[in-house]
């Protein structure tokens, strides 16, 4: 698992740097011969995913085992309760999952 904080600290100096100055050797990815870019993409990438499997995740605990949340009580089956909470976390916070929940 990438470390979340390498990534963010590499991010920062990427988009950070002045046009045509190096500034790379502050990037934690920064090692000699080495394309700190696709490293540090890779590692971005692979969070990225293990954050939507996270959501993914999540959402279908809720489906679950939240069945009573905004239905009156009246629980739904566990397919139609995490769509319904696909729908929910995307208005709500922006998620968007990709693939069945």
């Amino acid at each position: 698992m990438p470390d979340r904080g390498k990534v963010i600290r590499g991010l920062e100096v990427c988009v950070s740097r002045d046009p045509g100055k190096y500034t790379c050797y502050k990037c934690p990815y920064e090692t000699a011969g080495n394309d700190c870019e696709i490293k540090l993409s890779e590692d971005a990438l692979a969070l990225l995913k293990e954050q939507d499997e996270e959501r993914k995740r999540l959402i279908s605990w809720m489906g679950k085992f939240c069945a009573h949340v905004d239905t009156d009580f009246q629980p739904m089956q566990d397919e139609e309760n995490t769509r319904f909470f696909c729908e929910k976390m995307r208005t709500q916070f922006g998620w968007e999952v990709s693939g069945d929940a």
